[in-house]
């Protein structure tokens, strides 16, 4: 890799990581932000028990039975990808989490703070919120007349004023914990995505480095080999280790001769044995020429068959480092492009982080006609 090369990746991946998001400054933090309510003077209704009993099916009758006295209203502003409305699948998820049946840790401490009086109305009238029931006997949103600037609101029933407040804490800490999943993944893609093209950049000069120093050790070997060829090197090695095997079985042979020969030397004295003395150290001289002719070609073989691994050894890394290089720039050349997509995305994903936590949070309460004698006998269905 030229210097120049190695320069420009440098100075991408430098700018790549400066644009990344570092940590969560500046941003709500669902675990420590407190949101801030206004109980409205102007009452939410008048809702007519008879009415939603009789335009709505079981979840209203058991709401009309409950009367709900509260509604906290939800403000739906834009972004509102994360924001739970009625029919959506957030918002089945925000049901099951706020009945304690998935929660997350951050919304543990407000599932606990929910009177059983919630937990049982929220229960027994899910379906509620379930579906989008545009012009229904309960109102889902609200429109404040008197506010033409606010966005319509989200309505959630409470029976209690303490659970308005603990329903908008778990609505708030369900969206940012929604977003903050998606944020942290997407931003972990980046950092992973950059990390690997630092990792193939600093890989590609390694591999550029043990190309040339194998290239430099395969040109001082070449005046000691015969062969120029892998195939030719893989040959001489048969060759050889037939060649260091006969050595082996050589020498084997000749030390036991030279260990017989020194046994009848040292147990054979006697006056009438000089001739036989004689021979024996002739023939223990010829074995020990043999023995260190046998271990020469040995050692020759060694080192030939040595010399034709390393050959071996160097065209395979030179080879393989090669192809691997290729592989990493071919993939760094992707990365780029690939991290600025991703990074383009978790941008966009910043900018459409759920603001909830704004304003003061209205909180209306909920009026109810009187009911009649027929609405004071209680729901129809269970």
């Amino acid at each position: 890799m030229t210097m120049h090369m190695r320069l420009s990746l440098t100075a991408i991946v430098t700018l790549l990581m400066a644009g990344l998001p570092v940590g969560w400054a500046g941003e709500p933090n669902e675990s420590t932000v407190s949101l801030e309510f206004e109980v409205r003077n102007t009452a939410l209704g008048p809702l007519d028990v008879s009415s939603v009993r009789r335009r709505g099916g079981p979840d209203e009758e058991v709401f009309a039975a409950r009367k709900p006295a509260y509604a906290v209203g939800i403000p739906f502003e834009m972004p509102t990808s994360y924001l739970a409305r009625p029919g959506s699948g957030y918002m089945r998820g925000f049901l099951r989490s706020v009945l304690g049946e998935t929660l997350g840790t951050a919304r543990a401490d407000t599932h606990g703070r929910l009177s059983a009086a919630q937990k049982e109305f929220l229960q027994a009238t899910q379906g509620l919120l379930d579906a989008e029931r545009p012009g229904g006997p309960v109102p889902q949103w609200y429109h404040p007349q008197d506010e033409p600037n606010r966005p319509r609101q989200l309505l959630l029933y409470a029976m209690t004023l303490e659970d308005a407040k603990a329903m908008a804490e778990a609505y708030n800490a369900f969206v940012m914990e929604n977003w903050r999943s998606d944020a942290e993944d997407r931003r972990r893609r980046v950092e992973e995505k950059t990390r690997e093209l630092v990792a193939s950049e600093k890989r590609t000069d390694e591999l550029v480095s043990l190309i040339e120093s194998s290239e430099q050790a395969l040109n001082a070997l070449k005046p000691k080999i015969p062969y120029r060829t892998e195939k030719e090197a893989m040959e001489a090695i048969a060759e050889l280790d037939r060649m260091l095997n006969a050595a082996q079985v050589d020498i084997a042979g000749i030390q036991s001769k030279i260990r017989a020969i020194q046994e009848h030397l040292r147990t054979h004295k006697s006056p009438y044995d000089n001739a036989i003395e004689a021979k024996l150290q002739g023939m223990f001289v010829e074995e020990s020429v043999a023995l260190q002719g046998a271990a020469a070609r040995k050692t020759m073989a060694t080192q030939l068959r040595a010399d034709a691994s390393r050959f071996l050894d160097l065209r395979e890394t030179i080879v393989n480092g090669n192809r691997d290089r290729a592989n990493l720039r071919a993939r760094m050349v992707k990365l780029t492009p690939e991290i600025e997509t991703e990074r383009a995305r978790l941008e966009s994903l910043m900018s459409d982080m759920p603001e909830i936590a704004g304003d003061a949070i209205p909180i209306y309460p909920v009026e109810w006609v009187a009911e009649s004698q027929d609405d004071q006998m209680g729901p129809k269905g269970p």
